[in-house]
């Protein structure tokens, strides 16, 4: 059989007044889940699916995500495309060995024309020629999560997929020091208690594996770092994040509780929040994160304050 190197193509949707925020922005919401189902088309078209996991209990877990954002003005009832890419891999960076585990990396543009972003003409645009809207980098790892400990970590590719080239990815993605780093330039903030988030996880933040979707998380600390930005800047207002990295150590489950906390830095027109999500509650919760997370935002003259 032919080596196949990836696969790759273009997906097309239409955009519906919930995909766009205020701003004529493409939301958090709405990129994560469209990537995401591609990523389905993509196992259910190419990966042989629900089949494929039926016969060697093989699943994919999420490790790493990052998305970066934009300022395009989308319209309602525009195109959107969906430029996507997959491919399979190993890390085989520093402290990697060949014989690591089995990744997929998934990497996604999303383009629409641009918008008037005025409420009076929603539908618009000034130029129908597709533009970058987002991009998403995702990387999960293969696995039997049934297996016995020694054998969940899937080293080859089943006979299905064989024919698959598995790439050098290098690092693959950075670890919990790159995205809990203070850049140089940026000052620290002091936040009270109140960048401490406890909560819990509900059952319709699930998917039907059992585990909190994806897309979640994202809006989880996104919507964190903007909290964390209120309280250094009480008058700041439209923030939105331009870039989101998430290093996954281990998924929550519908009613579990858990521990948010931030640490905000800022420089002249940027703001960081280093954030770490913990099992548990403030009284009792697991040191180690659960999730590590890096936020970034540009804020201009919305910054005054800070």
């Amino acid at each position: 059989m032919t080596e196949q190197l990836h696969v790759e193509g273009v997906l097309r949707a239409e955009l519906a007044a919930p995909d766009i925020d205020a701003g004529f922005g493409l939301r958090l919401e709405t990129l994560v889940r469209r990537c995401i189902d591609t990523g389905y088309a993509i196992g259910r078209d190419h990966m042989h699916g629900v089949s494929l996991r039926n016969r060697t209990g093989m699943a994919s877990t999420i490790v790493y995500l990052r998305v970066d954002r934009m300022p395009l003005r989308v319209a309602v009832g525009q195109p959107l495309e969906i430029h996507y890419r997959m491919r399979f891999g190993r890390r085989t960076g520093s402290g990697q060995t060949a014989q690591g585990g089995i990744l997929r990396e998934f990497v996604c543009e999303l383009r629409s024309p641009e918008g008037t972003g005025e409420l009076a003409r929603p539908r618009e645009v000034v130029d129908e020629t597709p533009r970058d809207a987002a991009h998403l980098r995702m990387v999960t790892a293969d696995v039997r999560p049934g297996a016995p400990a020694g054998e969940r970590v899937l080293r080859e590719l089943p006979e299905e997929l064989q024919h698959f080239v598995v790439h050098d990815l290098g690092a693959g993605y950075p670890d919990s020091a790159e995205l809990q780093r203070t850049d140089d330039g940026m000052a620290d903030v002091e936040l009270d208690h109140r960048a401490v988030r406890n909560d819990v996880w509900p059952l319709d933040s699930t998917d039907m594996n059992g585990i909190v979707f994806t897309g979640k998380y994202v809006s989880a600390v996104d919507a964190h770092h903007a909290r964390c930005l209120k309280l250094a800047a009480p008058a700041i207002a439209g923030v939105r994040s331009t870039e989101i990295e998430l290093l996954f150590k281990r998924a929550f489950r519908s009613d579990e509780s858990f521990v948010m906390r931030a640490q905000l830095a800022t420089a002249a027109a940027r703001a960081v929040s280093r954030i770490t999500v913990h099992a548990g509650d403030d009284a009792a919760y697991d040191p180690r994160p659960a999730l590590i997370a890096r936020v970034s935002s540009i804020m201009g003259d919305r910054a005054a304050g800070l």
